[in-house]
């Protein structure tokens, strides 16, 4: 589609849109923002494969597949996996020697707020920087270690509950004695 647009800096897409097609922004190099509608399924294969400049995606709560090298290449630093995401996923019995986050080598964080993850496919995590960290829900950590290392995790990378607790800072000048987020 617009694969290989490196002039390409901005993109987007309406609301109304549920699929855009695989590797559809493949090589934009100099893509840095994009907005997805917010009734799309699925991130499709390549989808933003070697988007050097694109540092963050929100996924929409409305996808429920992450397909084979969706991120491969790309410059996003952390990533966020909605709590619909059920598979990471390709043709039924296959094995792509391609990972979602393969060769994205300033990517420090993916955080799956899905618990519902039942597939995903072996070589999903294949060239995932080994300093990556992996946040998953505290309910999860155990069965999803148990998963992914069966989809091929390097052991190398950590994977962590997400933290119930969120700090806050409090600015000076506030009255306040006690202050008690629950998240």
């Amino acid at each position: 589609m617009f694969g290989g647009c490196w002039n390409l800096k901005k993109i987007e897409i309406p609301d109304k849109v549920t699929k855009i097609g695989v590797y559809a922004f493949a090589e934009c190099k100099n893509l840095e923002y994009i907005y997805l509608p917010d009734k799309l399924k699925t991130i499709e294969e390549g989808l933003f494969r070697n988007c050097k400049r694109l540092r963050k995606v929100k996924i929409p709560v409305s996808v429920k597949k992450i397909d084979s090298a969706a991120f491969m290449g790309a410059g996003i630093t952390s990533v966020e996996i909605p709590e619909n995401v059920t598979n990471f996923y390709i043709e039924k019995n296959t094995y792509s020697r391609y990972g979602i986050f393969q060769d994205c080598k300033k990517l420090k964080v993916i955080t799956i707020k899905s618990k519902n993850l039942n597939h995903i496919y072996k070589g999903a995590f294949l060239g995932l920087n080994k300093n990556t960290v992996i946040k998953v829900p505290k309910s999860c950590l155990k069965k999803y270690k148990k998963l992914f290392q069966k989809a091929g995790l390097d052991k190398k990378v950590k994977v962590k509950a997400i933290s119930g607790k969120k700090k806050f800072k409090i600015q000076s000048g506030m009255n306040y004695q006690k202050l008690v987020i629950i998240a």
